[in-house]
């Protein structure tokens, strides 16, 4: 849930797994930015709202993601709710 200080605002739910991101950032801004310290905040809030993501790893800086963290090729279903809080 995200509310203001008035306690309106937003309630995300989902039947099964959900991975969320919620930042004054946009994905731009990370893209373009190379350290934290030059990232500006944003008076909006971006929400990333995923079904699942891959592990950290890969082997660019490190040893390779564990097989059992692999998010193998399939169908993947998956929904969410949005709903105000007032």
């Amino acid at each position: 849930s995200l509310t203001n200080e008035d306690g309106k605002g937003l309630k995300i739910t989902a039947d099964g797994l959900m991975e969320t991101t919620v930042r004054h950032i946009t994905d731009q801004e990370l893209t373009d930015k190379f350290h934290t310290n030059e990232l500006e905040r944003q008076d909006e809030i971006m929400v990333n709202i995923d079904h699942l993501n891959a592990a950290i790893g890969g082997a660019s800086c490190g040893p390779r993601t564990l097989e059992e963290y692999w998010i193998r090729p399939d169908t993947f279903k998956f929904s969410f709710k949005l709903e105000p809080i007032s």
